[in-house]
């Protein structure tokens, strides 16, 4: 049953390779075909015409752009036609790609009290991302997620739709109060499972509703765990790549790549954040946090510009910091570098076998000398894994299985679905019932011994 919820590692590899392997163009001949199907099976669910919507969204499923849209508006058909088990069966393969899509899992809870959902005509995935005035009553405040100068998110549940998620309310004083708003429309088509969504912009309010994520950032993550074990680094970094490749295509950089802008669910899912941040590297402070400066590209301290370069020089931060648990350059590495013109040099010796040169050509001082695009990172570093897990101990099996097991159990409770990511993380990791047990009575202690402030 786990493997009907999770994608394993292998998979998220292979599915990866796929996507950094496949065509560059914006859509291919096949891709234009399935757009049709997916626009006439709308206009047929539109017009009620539900056994003609059906073979056309079945045939859009195919689509990387529309499949969860035609999964959605396939599911609604069977429910109009009666069909609730293949409703069902639709949403459930809805519910793997994105667990928080609308109003799904209410509707698969309707169908299993035997009831359906009021049917409500389509849209257009374009236009899901649109700028509305926010009725006062709509939202109901449930907690403050973050609150800083620039912006209060809270944690709050749309009445209108069911579901819960974030709010973003923008400070009126900000001085680009307009123009940050303007970044986020920009972004906002984006619909990517490594990247939190925007569902709404209401600019007169300066209000922005978004995908809640329900877990922790990824520095938070490093500052408790310290050092992750290796397959778990490479299942945040294949889809921190996947993400940002993904943004990249449509020619969206990502201004301030820090840990603090990516966030992992409790099954070790990626979201990122921040794609023009107010705190973007190109507008450094000296109040900023020193750790932020170990993310900053060279050219950028020299007045240079953000560029996809840029970002993979930042990856090559996150990943030397999740596999070593410390930054590859100090501070005063930085400034013997910018006073002294002084070599950036990082401690090799402390990583795995073979790794070392691909993270020194993502760490390059020059940009050019960088590898050119994400994508080739992905392969680069997809090939030296694969090589390198071929001759893998157990042990970093079982380190592996315990870093997803502290990410579940972070809040003292697992859920049914985080239970059945833990079974297919067993199995995929081949740890038996006695090291299973063994391993949560220490993240038992570990996490008894951070809650105590002992570590």
């Amino acid at each position: 049953m786990a493997k009907d919820w999770f994608v394993s590692l292998k998979e998220l590899l292979l599915s990866s390779q796929s996507q950094w392997t496949g065509s560059s163009r914006e859509e291919s001949e096949v891709e234009l075909e399935r757009r049709a199907d997916y626009d006439a099976g709308q206009l047929a669910l539109q017009e009620r015409r539900f056994d003609d919507a059906i073979p056309l969204l079945k045939r859009a499923i195919d689509s990387m752009k529309y499949r969860k849209d035609a999964l959605y508006s396939l599911g609604q058909c069977y429910e109009q036609t009666r069909m609730f088990p293949l409703a069902r069966k639709a949403y459930e393969r809805l519910l793997r790609l994105d667990y928080n899509f609308r109003d799904v899992k209410e509707r698969i809870t309707a169908l299993d009290s035997g009831k359906s959902k009021p049917f409500a005509a389509p849209g257009n995935p374009a236009d899901h991302v649109t700028v509305v005035n926010i009725a006062e009553d709509r939202y109901e405040m449930l907690a403050t997620i973050h609150d800083t100068a620039v912006a209060r998110i809270y944690q709050v549940r749309d009445r209108v739709l069911g579901r819960i998620i974030a709010m973003k309310q923008v400070n009126p004083r900000l001085e680009d109060h307009k123009a940050y708003l303007q970044q986020l429309k920009d972004r906002a088509q984006s619909d990517h499972p490594n990247i939190a969504r925007i569902y709404d912009i209401d600019e007169r309010q300066g209000q922005v509703t978004m995908e809640f994520v329900d877990g922790t950032d990824l520095w938070r993550a490093m500052q408790a765990k310290g050092a992750f074990a290796l397959k778990s680094a490479m299942f945040v970094a294949v889809q921190l790549i996947n993400g940002l490749h993904y943004a990249h295509q449509r020619q969206i950089i990502h201004h301030a790549l820090i840990p603090e802008h990516i966030l992992l669910t409790k099954q070790g899912q990626v979201k990122l954040l921040g794609f023009r941040a107010l705190d973007s590297f190109v507008r450094l402070q000296k109040t900023d946090p020193p750790h932020k400066l170990m993310h900053v590209p060279p050219e950028l301290l020299l007045q240079g510009h953000v560029s996809v370069t840029a970002n993979v020089y930042s990856f090559g931060v996150i990943l030397y910091e999740m596999i070593t648990g410390k930054p590859p350059f100090s501070l005063q590495q930085l400034q013997a570098f910018f006073r002294q013109h002084a070599p950036l040099q990082f401690d090799a010796g402390i990583l795995p076998p073979g790794l070392a040169p691909i993270l020194s050509r993502c760490l390059a001082v020059e940009p050019d000398s960088r590898f050119p695009n994400l994508r080739v990172v992905g392969e680069t570093l997809l090939a030296w894994f694969q090589g390198h897990d071929a001759h893998g101990e157990h042990a970093g099996e079982l380190a592996s299985y315990k870093d997803f097991l502290l990410m579940a159990w972070a809040d003292g409770t697992i859920t049914p679905q985080e239970a059945a990511f833990l079974a297919q993380k067993r199995e995929e990791l081949h740890i038996t019932d006695a090291e299973a047990r063994a391993a949560e009575t220490e993240a038992r202690q570990e996490l008894k011994a951070l809650l105590s402030g002992k570590r």
